[in-house]
């Protein structure tokens, strides 16, 4: 089921019954250009803590990523942009992977 509260939207799930946790609660919400994914798992037995933790997911160019290996050290002329793994469609047309050389 999923809702949203306070701005957040809310995922709860329910795991099989081999799982040792029994519910998840995914909560993502946009502050300025992040997501923020926080997810936490409830436990079957409540013999262990819950579990918890926070991904932010966010939007870079390759200039800023070039920018910032910059900033640690790479030479500008060892980064590298790249389109795809093996061949053209391998990866989604507005993604792309860079490789450095220090």
């Amino acid at each position: 089921m999923c809702e949203l509260y306070e701005g957040k939207h809310n995922l709860w799930k329910e795991f099989s019954e081999e799982d040792p946790w029994q519910f998840g609660l995914d909560q993502l919400e946009i502050i300025n250009n992040d997501v923020i994914w926080k997810k936490r798992f409830i436990s079957r037995d409540r013999n262990i803590p819950d579990s918890f933790f926070e991904n932010v997911l966010r939007h870079y160019t390759f200039e800023m990523v070039g920018d910032k290996l910059e900033m640690m050290g790479f030479n500008n002329k060892n980064i590298k942009k790249h389109y795809f793994w093996k061949e053209n469609g391998d990866i989604p047309k507005d993604e792309f992977i860079i490789t450095a050389i220090k």
